[in-house]
C-alpha cells in the first residue's frame, strides 16, 4: 500500500447534508479513510433548520496547520463575521454537532 502521507493529498468534504441522510449509517465520510488529510466543511442551516442563517464552519486536522493558516488569511479578506446573536447560536450548537 502506498504511503498516504507521501501523496500530500488533501480531501475537502462538504458534509452540510450529512445529518439529513435517511439512514445515517449509510453516510461515509472521507475522514474514515484519511482522517489526517480531510478538511470538512459544513454548516448549521440544514441540520438545525436555520434556513437563511449562513452559519458555516470548517474543521481542519492539526496535521494541516499550514492549510489552516492559509485559509484564515483568505477568509479574513472574503467573508464577514456573523452578527453577535448568531455567533451565540453557533457557539451553543457546535459543541453538540456530530462532527
Amino acid at each position: 500500500m502506498p504511503n498516504r502521507r507521501a501523496a500530500r493529498i488533501v480531501v475537502v468534504s462538504d458534509e452540510i447534508y450529512r445529518d439529513l441522510c435517511r439512514t445515517p449509517s449509510d453516510f461515509h465520510s472521507p475522514t474514515e479513510f484519511l482522517p489526517d488529510r480531510t478538511v470538512i466543511t459544513s454548516g448549521l442551516s440544514k441540520s438545525l433548520a436555520l434556513g437563511g442563517y449562513r452559519i458555516g464552519f470548517t474543521r481542519i486536522p492539526t496535521e494541516l496547520r499550514t492549510t489552516h493558516t492559509d485559509l484564515i488569511g483568505v477568509a479574513s479578506e472574503v467573508w464577514s463575521s456573523l452578527a453577535g446573536p448568531m455567533q451565540r447560536v453557533a457557539a451553543a450548537a457546535l459543541p453538540n454537532h456530530p462532527r
